[in-house]
């Protein structure tokens, strides 16, 4: 009922939201150091809107150079009742989506190598964009997720919620959400 601080200033901030958390596998109980060398895994939540291209020119901007691993992820979602999945994906417009999102996540990974070396894509389908990109970044390890904010309003996210808020919510890593 009374939410948490951090849900509040990112769904209420009017800039860019780092909601930090413990890098456990990185570090020692004793130090901020990095240990053995270890690389930092980030998830990039790309869905070719303003705001993810925000989070793609933010990403540019940070020092990282080649000590990490970028995973660009963009995820069609999909409904799976009574196996209306197998219909939807032989659908002519869901088969123009997968097409623009490939050539979308294409550009992303050719526009982010300029600066960041070790760049990936991936393409995934999904019931729900926060779910599978949560799930994505369980699978990945992840100690950053990176995302756009659209900036729906409050009708928009009551009815449809926020993937934002999800994802900041039940992350097991920091999340930054763009603005």
């Amino acid at each position: 009922l009374l939410g948490s601080v951090s849900q509040s200033v990112v769904k209420h901030a009017h800039c860019s939201v780092l909601v930090a958390r413990q890098l456990s596998k990185h570090t020692t109980e004793s130090s901020d150091k990095t240990i053995d060398g270890a690389r930092l895994q980030v998830l990039l939540a790309f869905d070719n809107s303003v705001g993810s291209d925000n989070a793609v020119q933010t990403l540019e901007s940070l020092p990282i150079g080649e000590s990490a691993d970028i995973v660009v992820v963009t995820v069609m979602t999909v409904v799976k009742y009574y196996r209306v999945d197998i219909m939807e994906r032989m659908d002519e417009f869901w088969q123009n989506r997968k097409l623009e999102a490939e050539t979308a996540l294409a550009a992303t990974s050719k526009r982010l190598k300029q600066t960041i070396p070790n760049v990936s894509t991936q393409l995934v389908e999904g019931e729900s964009v926060s779910g599978t990109v949560l799930d994505k970044a369980k699978e990945l390890d992840a100690d950053l997720i990176i995302m756009g904010h659209k900036g729906k309003s409050a009708i928009d996210r009551f009815l449809l919620g926020s993937v934002s808020n999800d994802v900041v919510h039940h992350a097991p890593c920091s999340v930054l959400i763009v603005r």
